[in-house]
């Protein structure tokens, strides 16, 4: 890889308020417009890719960004600072939390992304919207409440980089 998209890639994965516009940029084609949370959420999601903050709860009125935000850039960047990262996404709607992981999809699987983050690759056998795998060794797990999700889990114990949450 060339040092240029080296220093992109740094500059993405340094700060949630760098990755948040281009995860944006990479779903919609368009400019992203900041909320007045944005740097507020971004800072904490920062705290929890750090180990600052173990726990987090995100509670603002619906349209400012929750999902795009502790969603679809968190995951994207999660994968980006570690391939190997393991993530449980669960919400009270199957559709919601598969919609999410094909949105994720979507940004890992940009050509852009792959330019900036080549070392981030999914299975060729990992197509499901519930399941899915990194070549890393990473892990996606999309359910519903009421789902199962044992046997998985979320984040890598012993581990002393990021290496991933569970999203509710």
């Amino acid at each position: 890889m060339n040092k240029h998209l080296m220093e992109i890639g740094e500059h993405l994965v340094k700060r949630h308020d760098n990755f948040v516009p281009f995860a944006f940029n990479l779903l919609k084609n368009a400019e992203y417009i900041e909320t007045r949370f944005d740097h507020i959420i971004n800072s904490a999601l920062d705290k929890t890719l750090t180990g600052e903050i173990k726990r987090l709860i995100i509670n603002i009125p619906p349209r400012h960004g929750k999902t795009l935000k502790a969603v679809h850039a968190y995951v994207a960047r999660g994968y980006a600072i570690n391939p190997k990262s393991n993530f449980i996404h669960t919400s009270y709607s199957d559709k919601l939390v598969h919609d999410n992981s094909v949105t994720i999809r979507d940004i890992v699987n940009h050509p852009d992304y792959q330019k900036i983050f080549p070392h981030v690759n999914f299975k060729q056998d990992s197509n499901a919207k519930g399941l899915w795998r990194t070549t890393a060794g990473g892990t996606f797990l999309a359910s519903p409440a009421g789902g199962s999700i044992t046997g998985f889990g979320a984040g890598i114990i012993g581990a002393t980089e990021f290496s991933g949450a569970l999203i509710i």
